[in-house]
């Protein structure tokens, strides 16, 4: 049977069987104006009315009214979603609890422990392979068209095309490295909800590639541009100063420069994992993550101070150690996008 998806709130959501998306039919979950469905193998999006079996509720049900008050019998504990989901809640309202999320990371490496570390050898592998052939292949190249060149050319043209071809080496092997990365992201994930994680997972999202260079640039550029204040402040306050600043006002520029870019580059780092987790776009994940972050900020910071003394500890224990804190560290922020998308429920709390 085909999988269907559905929107909400502007996100897509899925895949479930068509039963179940009749049942978010019934309840009232197809009701609002913008929504949409979609079968896996047909062209387009379109509105649950134009779906034999969508168009109304089956005889005999009742649509439930979202907003009635629930039975005094009724359990007045959240439940996950029909698809099998964790529910979503309002972007910024729970606070990541840093204790919980590193307690579900160490619980999941203990249970998928291998998967993890051999996904993790094998990524170094195939970057480390596409690194070094990348460096044959440039060498090659430059040589081939170095050799192509008479002695009439301009030394300019030989170094533009070193140049091009430089930029367009390294612009594959970080495209491949990339493409890598989602794979990672994709088995945390997948481990962290129990999901059946596999190292097919690794190579499973190629699809999602350019979208997630289109958001990785526009984050860049968003970057930029938080800095160019403090950089202002900076010039402006080293003309002040005279010729040579001081030390304290190049502390101070340096602060209005930096933090921005701290700032900024937190409350977008999660924009990866959403396009894994959600399938989203290159802006739309952005966004998602900057409203995400809201009320997080701090505790991002503190979970990235226990990770780094946790990684330090695996340096410690002869470096061996590192085999387990890294894996270990990197499921704790996969686990605190879980927190910040699924609230309390991520840590498999109650």
């Amino acid at each position: 049977m085909s999988n269907w998806y559905y929107t909400k709130e502007s996100r897509s959501i899925g895949p479930v069987t068509f039963e179940a998306l009749k049942g978010i039919q019934q309840s009232g979950g197809l009701s609002h104006p913008d929504a949409l469905v979609w079968q896996e193998g047909t062209p387009d999006w379109v509105e649950p009315s134009s779906v034999a079996g969508l168009a109304a509720p089956l005889a005999g049900d009742t649509i439930q009214n979202p907003y009635a008050a629930p039975a005094k019998s009724a359990n007045l504990a959240p439940t996950p979603t029909l698809d099998g989901e964790l529910p979503v809640i309002e972007p910024g309202s729970s606070t990541i609890n840093v204790g919980a999320v590193t307690s579900k990371a160490w619980q999941t490496f203990k249970k998928y422990g291998g998967l993890l570390i051999g996904a993790g050898i094998i990524a170094m592998v195939v970057q480390f392979f596409i690194s070094f052939v990348a460096q044959i292949a440039l060498g090659v190249v430059v040589g081939i068209f170095s050799s192509g060149l008479d002695g009439n050319s301009s030394p300019a043209a030989g170094i533009g095309l070193g140049i091009f071809t430089f930029l367009f080496f390294i612009i594959l092997q970080i495209s491949l490295q990339m493409f890598i990365y989602l794979g990672i992201v994709k088995i945390g994930l997948n481990a962290l909800a129990d999901n059946d994680p596999s190292i097919n997972d690794l190579f499973s999202q190629g699809g999602k590639l350019l979208k997630t260079i289109g958001a990785a640039l526009l984050m860049y550029l968003a970057i930029i541009v938080a800095a160019i204040p403090g950089a202002i402040i900076m010039g402006i306050l080293g003309g002040f100063s005279g010729s040579e600043p001081n030390g304290f006002v190049l502390f101070i520029g340096l602060l209005a420069i930096y933090i921005p870019i701290i700032f900024v580059s937190i409350r977008l780092s999660f924009f990866i994992t959403c396009i894994v987790d959600q399938n989203s776009g290159a802006v739309e994940s952005l966004k998602q993550s900057w409203a995400m972050t809201q009320n997080n900020l701090w505790v991002i910071v503190g979970l990235g101070i226990v990770a780094t003394l946790i990684n330090i500890a695996g340096m410690l224990a002869l470096i061996i150690g590192l085999i387990i804190t890294m894996p270990v560290t990197y499921l704790m922020f996969l686990n605190a996008y879980r927190w910040m998308r699924h609230g309390f429920r991520s840590c498999d709390l109650t």
